[in-house]
């Protein structure tokens, strides 16, 4: 539990790498893919905060533009692994909101889901774009997947948990 909260910081994080040091086998998420226990996402989110380390560093902020399924959860986990600040990014924006409010935020790395392809499409090439649920079947950038296999080792982080809440009330895009 302590090698936990040495990496991550009060983080979400934590939260699930101590629970994966008590409970290892229990389930942490059921989706449509089936289900993945706290030790399997530890296992996934280290794998996968390493690659990010590598390839953009330091990542200081993370946006997230995610229905409800395991790659949300693991975007969260994986930003506060980092020790970044996460941006919940509301899923029912116009492209053109999308645009300003992630040109105001400005993020280091979007994960978002294959169906707001098009409306990421023109972001910066600063913003490393990473694909979550995937739905496409041809190869179309990277995904959580290839970070996953890819791999790596996340720099410990001991700084607290900073989470932005973009809800249709605060994107101020009207």
């Amino acid at each position: 539990m302590a090698a936990g909260l040495w990496r991550s910081g009060l983080t979400p994080a934590t939260l699930v790498a101590v629970t994966a040091a008590r409970s290892p086998d229990r389930v942490l998420v059921h989706d449509d893919l089936g289900s993945i226990t706290y030790a399997q996402a530890v296992e996934r989110v280290e794998r996968v905060a390493g690659a990010l380390a590598g390839r953009t560093s330091p990542v200081r902020q993370v946006a997230v533009l995610c229905r409800n399924h395991r790659f949300f959860l693991e975007a969260v986990l994986v930003g506060s692994r980092l020790g970044a600040e996460i941006v919940l990014v509301n899923t029912e924006l116009t492209s053109d909101q999308l645009a300003r409010v992630l040109a105001r935020h400005a993020p280091d790395v979007l994960v978002h889901d294959d169906e707001y392809l098009d409306a990421v499409a023109s972001l910066p090439d600063e913003v490393l774009r990473v694909r979550a649920w995937t739905e496409v079947d041809e190869e179309t950038g990277l995904s959580l997947d290839d970070l996953a296999r890819e791999g790596g080792s996340a720099p410990a982080q001991h700084a607290a948990a900073k989470i932005t809440l973009l809800t249709s009330g605060t994107t101020a895009t009207g």
